[in-house]
């Protein structure tokens, strides 16, 4: 989350000196879904943490636990899920008629599958069939990879000599993707293109592959104006008390992660207020920005300064201190533009 409201979050638990009910839970947002019990450790967790922040990859509730399954193998319509809800095309696709008989109007990928089939990304398996919960192949994502990003990625490298491909159908598409550094294959000199991938392998491929766009690259400046426009409407309605303001900012500049523990914290903070503790807050700093990396979808941006002065009072004590606002801030594009999905100190 935002860390200033996250170090302020901390603040006001530590003050507290009486029992509070947490807030209660929220339609709004679900914090659980954000931290599934089988990713710390994995081989992939950066970049599956990353995706699950940004809200582009989805677990599996099981005994009251989230999974995101990542060595688990992928179907052609679960890699065509993930790889549409992280494009976040500007304009809906989707043809009016589906031309596969096994993907039906009820089926929960109907509207992606279509969508990717009007985009010109996919095509079935034959002219009638796209066999969605069929695994997907090392091969067909490449394929796949290939023709989505044919615009946006430097595909001018060095292609990679793999033995084993030299007849394949999907050769041209494997050699263009390892040109951009995408994809690699294995030890012994092969990319075996027929191996199902797993959900952290095909997760891997598509960050790279987003992270390498650069057709139409952000302006520096707007990525920055934004995180100090969204920090400072934020700060200055939690000034004033305005939490219904407040979580309208926080719904309007972030996705995922960011924008379901901000709201959940500015819910506990409302309900600390309304049971008599005041916090009064005031600005010392300037906000400064860098970006960090940028694709035509995402960027990192580090900022420094806009140190807030927060003085907490509860009967008679008092606490006050000074929360630093340095952090690196994770964002996309969406079809609402730029938003805010992650913070890290």
């Amino acid at each position: 989350m935002k860390k200033w409201l996250a170090s302020l979050f901390a603040i006001v638990i530590m003050s507290i000196s009486f029992q509070l009910a947490f807030a209660d839970e929220s339609e709004e947002y679900d914090l659980d879904r954000f931290d599934p019990a089988d990713v710390d450790g994995h081989w992939d967790s950066d970049v599956l943490d990353d995706f699950i922040q940004a809200d582009i990859i989805k677990g599996y509730q099981e005994n009251g636990d989230i999974y995101i399954k990542p060595d688990a193998n992928i179907t052609r319509a679960e890699f065509v899920a993930i790889l549409l809800r992280a494009a976040s095309p500007s304009e809906e696709q989707s043809a009016n008629s589906n031309t596969y008989a096994d993907v039906k109007p009820g089926d929960w990928f109907y509207a992606v599958v279509n969508e990717a089939k009007a985009l010109g990304i996919v095509n079935g398996m034959d002219a009638t069939h796209f066999a969605p919960n069929q695994k997907i192949s090392r091969a067909e994502i490449s394929a796949i990879l290939s023709r989505f990003f044919s615009e946006t990625i430097d595909f001018n490298g060095t292609a990679a000599n793999f033995k084993d491909i030299t007849q394949h159908w999907a050769k041209e598409d494997i050699e263009k993707l390892s040109k951009a550094g995408i994809t690699g294959g294995y030890q012994d000199g092969t990319f075996r293109p027929q191996k199902t991938a797993t959900r952290a392998e095909a997760v891997a491929l598509l960050s790279r592959a987003f992270h390498k766009e650069s057709g139409q690259l952000p302006d520096d400046d707007m990525l920055i104006d934004l995180i100090k426009k969204s920090n400072q409407e934020q700060y200055e309605a939690l000034e004033s008390g305005s939490f219904d303001q407040l979580k309208t900012s926080i719904r309007n500049d972030n996705v995922g992660f960011a924008r379901d523990a901000q709201l959940y914290s500015i819910d506990l903070i409302q309900s600390y207020q309304e049971s008599g503790m005041k916090i009064e807050y005031h600005m010392v700093g300037e906000m400064k920005g860098q970006v960090v990396s940028k694709s035509d979808r995402f960027a990192a941006v580090d900022i420094t300064g806009g140190e807030v002065e927060v003085k907490i009072t509860q009967g008679k004590n008092v606490t006050t201190t000074t929360m630093a606002g340095d952090a690196t801030y994770s964002l996309r594009k969406t079809q609402d533009g730029w938003k805010i999905y992650g913070v890290e100190e």
